[in-house]
C-alpha cells in the first residue's frame, strides 16, 4: 500500500524541485489507545531514494482497520494529498 502524486520539495538552495509520481509510503506507525503518529517517507520511486520524511498525527480507532491502513486513509483526507492515487 502506498500513494503516488507529483510532489514539490524545497532544496537547500531555496529552489523547488518537482518529482512526478513521487512514491509516498507510511514507514512507521506508533499507536496508543487513541492516537497515532505515522512517519511518512517521500521517495523518488518505489525502490528509489528517500527524499524526505514527515510525521502525521491522527486519531486511532482500536476497533478499526490496522494502524497502517488507517494512516493511509487519514492521509487521503488531507488537502496536500488531494491528487494522490493508490499504488
Amino acid at each position: 500500500m502506498a500513494l503516488s502524486q507529483t510532489q514539490s520539495f524545497a532544496t537547500k538552495y531555496k529552489q523547488d524541485v518537482l518529482i512526478n509520481n513521487c512514491y509516498i509510503k507510511v514507514a512507521v506507525v506508533t499507536a496508543t489507545k487513541s492516537t497515532c503518529t505515522a512517519l511518512v517517507w517521500f521517495m523518488s520511486s518505489q525502490s528509489g531514494d528517500q527524499l524526505e520524511e514527515r510525521p502525521y498525527f491522527f486519531q486511532y480507532d482500536i476497533e478499526g482497520e490496522n494502524p497502517i491502513k488507517q494512516a493511509y486513509l487519514h492521509l487521503k483526507t488531507l488537502p496536500e494529498f488531494a491528487t494522490a492515487t493508490d499504488c
